[in-house]
Parts: structure tokens; sequence; C-alpha cells
């Protein structure tokens, strides 16, 4: 069995993770739980920066403001249609620099990356990449902070009185990224959003504004814990002490427990405001948020769907596939509420989502309800990928969607998938693949 700090190495340095920011925290193989702890607080430090992975497929979130974000600001300061187009032009500019900034620190980054493929010397994560995250941190916390001095600039004494919701609303953007519980990194009001639910109206308004302050409230206190920890990350000594390293972790992770604990508190309080249409889609994405690998659209029902959209389906055949879905969906959801719950209930035992992931790494394997709770669901993909065929004709089975790897990635339990945040022209900053023997 190896060990565990051989593990750690293999769960970051495989993974390519290099740090970014966090005033000089640490990755590699020997960065372990140190740079995995930063990793949380990535968007904590002053240093903004974030860090890029491939386990066989880059995952990695953008620093910079999401444009989406300028109607909730525009919203959230009751701007005018003149004041709108400006801060639309101001940002334009923000996203160029920003952009401009990136491309600089990928170049930067993916020399030293060669260089350490080339030279299998670990420990340029150690110094090199540190090095230039703290620069493009600072560089890109900068811009942030020149747009919205620009945008201040535009505002009337009573907007500028309601700023502060945007920097909530930017806290909540940059810190519930990435959750150290399932759960932890979903932003709630951006989801009711997402549903159609009025924000502004009534009971739910109150309701909001309560979720806003008291996430508030414990993302500041977060963020503290974060940069803390980045700054435990540049010693040298914590670095080669592996129980250091799980201590730092333990004590980033404990107050995802909190986070995720309040989301399904708010949640439930939420939904039960909403109308039944709005509700089902908020339940669906807050599930579909929390626990990615669980809710997210199973290949099986790529399958179906383009099956239905078949032109030369027999009506016989239409309404077969038809009932197959349903059947499908209403048979899943038991399973996947099942296979959720043992999530939840192993990342309690295990410490957290990342402590869970390290335990199958180590030789401890899998844990095993969670693991039968997969395998319930996998069976149930499988009946009805095989019930699908032998509705099927051969040519027609031959024109279903084939299956893409997912390459083994152990972070879309921490991150769901970009493709509903992701925006044109949004880049990760680094994406590093560095395979280690």
């Amino acid at each position: 069995m190896p060990s565990i700090k051989r593990v750690v190495g293999r769960v970051v340095a495989s993974a390519g993770v290099a740090v970014a920011g966090l005033g000089g925290g640490v990755a590699g193989p020997l960065g372990g739980a140190a740079a995995i702890a930063a990793l949380a607080g990535v968007s904590a430090a002053p240093a903004r920066a974030q860090m890029g992975m491939g386990m066989g497929a880059d995952m990695a979130g953008s620093s910079r403001i999401r444009r989406s974000a300028l109607e909730d600001y525009a919203k959230l300061l009751n701007l005018d249609a003149e004041q709108k187009e400006t801060v639309k032009t101001l940002y334009d500019a923000y996203a160029s620099a920003h952009q401009e900034a990136t491309e600089q620190f990928r170049a930067k980054t993916e020399a030293v990356q060669e260089k350490v493929r080339d030279t299998q010397d670990f420990s340029l994560f150690q110094t090199e990449m540190p090095r230039l995250g703290v620069e493009f941190g600072e560089q890109v916390e900068k811009l942030e902070d020149g747009f919205y001095d620009d945008i201040k600039a535009i505002l009337t004494p009573e907007q500028e009185e309601r700023f502060i919701r945007v920097e909530r609303h930017r806290r909540r953007e940059n810190l519930l990224r990435f959750g150290m519980y399932s759960g932890a990194g979903v932003d709630l009001i951006r989801v009711a959003s997402r549903s159609g639910v009025d924000l502004e109206s009534g009971e739910f308004a109150q309701l909001a504004e309560q979720y806003e302050v008291e996430m508030d409230r414990r993302l500041v206190t977060y963020e503290a814990q974060a940069k803390a920890a980045a700054e435990d990350a540049k010693d040298p000594a914590k670095m080669m002490d592996m129980a250091k390293q799980m201590e730092m972790l333990k004590k980033v992770s404990e107050p995802g427990k909190d986070l995720r604990d309040f989301n399904r508190d708010m949640a439930r309080r939420m939904s039960e405001l909403m109308a039944p249409e709005a509700r089902a889609k908020f339940e669906a994405e807050v599930n579909k948020r929390s626990y990615p690998r669980v809710y997210r659209e199973p290949h099986v029902v790529k399958q179906v769907n383009a099956a239905l959209e078949f032109n030369d389906l027999e009506p016989s055949q239409r309404e077969q596939v038809a009932a197959l879905k349903e059947q499908y969906v209403r048979e899943a959801a038991p399973l996947n509420a099942a296979w959720a719950d043992a999530t939840r209930t192993a990342e309690d035992d295990a410490g957290g989502s990342i402590q869970l992931m390290i335990a199958g790494f180590s030789g401890q394997g899998q844990n095993e309800d969670v693991k039968k709770a997969r395998e319930a669901r996998s069976e149930l993909d499988k009946r009805t990928a095989k019930r699908l065929e032998e509705i099927l004709s051969a040519s027609q089975r031959e024109r279903l969607p084939a299956k893409k790897p997912d390459g083994g990635n152990p972070w879309m339990d921490f991150m769901p998938a970009d493709d509903e945040d992701a925006e044109e022209g949004e880049e990760s900053p680094v994406k590093v693949k560095v395979k280690v023997k």
C-alpha cells in the first residue's frame, strides 16, 4: 500500500496542479495537502489567480469577472440605461487587459511546465510557479479594483451605498467556485435567478437578502482562514511534514461543512416559496451543482434524446423510446438520491471531499456505500442502453452518439462542469499536465 505522502503527492502532481497567486503557495509532489489547501482558498488570497488542473481532462476556473455578472450588478445597483452602457464599455477594457495578462501568464507557466517535463525537477513548482502566480495575481487584482473604482465613479450616492451587494456578489463568485464538501460551493442566489425566480418579490426577497448576508459573513471568515493556510504553505518545513500538511487541509476543509449545511437549509426554505415549475428547476440545478458526478446528464440519456430526434423512427419505436425515457427518469431519481446521500455521509466520515478522494488513492479503496450506490445507478444505465439498442435498427444504432471518456477526472466531484458558466472568450489562465512516475 503506498504511503499517504506518496498518495497526496500523486493526487496533486498527476493532476498537474500549479500554484498561481496565494502569496507564494506551493504545489508539486511534495506540496501535497498544502497545495490542495491552497486550492480551496485560491480565490480568497489577495492575488486572485487560479490554478490549472488536468487529470485526463483540463479543469480550471478563470479569475476574470464574468460578463454575465454585469446584468446582476445593474439590478443590484438599479443602474439606468446610460450607466449600463458605460459599465459594459468599462468591462470590455477590463476584460481585454485581463486577457492580455492571462496570455502572458500562460506563456510563462507553460515554459516552466515544459522544463519540469524535461528535467523532472519538481522543485520548480516550489520556486517559479509561486513567483509567477504572485505576479499574475497582483496584476489581475489591480485590474479588478480599477474596474470597480470606475463603476463607483458613475454612481449616485444612493447607488454607491448599495455597492456592498456587488462586493458580496463577487465574493460568492470567487469563493463558491470550489467546494470542500459537496454542496458547499453552490451560490443559491445565482441558481434561483437561473430558475426564473424573481429575487425581489415579497417574502423571497427577504430570504434572499438573509442568505446573501449570512453567506457573506461565512465567506469573509473562510477567506481569512484560507489566507492563513496560504501563508502556512510558504513554510518549507511545513511542506515537508505530511502531518502538518494534513492538519492544514483539515483546517481549510472544516468551514466547508458549515457552508454545505447552510446551503442545504436555505435551499429547502427557498424552494418552499417557489412556484412548482421554478422549484423543479431550482432543485435540479442545486443537485447538479452539489453532486456533479451523480446528477450530470448520463450518456444513456444523451443517446435516448438523440434517438427521439431521429426522423426515421417508426411510430411504435418512438412510443417505446419515449416510454423508456420516462421509466429511466422515474427509476434513476431514488438511485441518484441514494448515491448523493452515501457521498454526503462518506464525506462527513472522511473529513471532506478531498480527504475522501485521498483515501481512495491511498489503497483504502472507494467507500463501500458510495460504491454500491454508484453501481446501482450504473446497472440502470446499462439496462436502459441495452433496451434502447433492442428498440432501434442496426443503422439507427450506428447514429447514436459515442461516449466520450471523462479521463477519470476526480475533480469532477468538487467542481461542476463549466459548460453553463463558460462565456465566449473565457479561458483558464493555466492548463497543466505533468506525468509523474
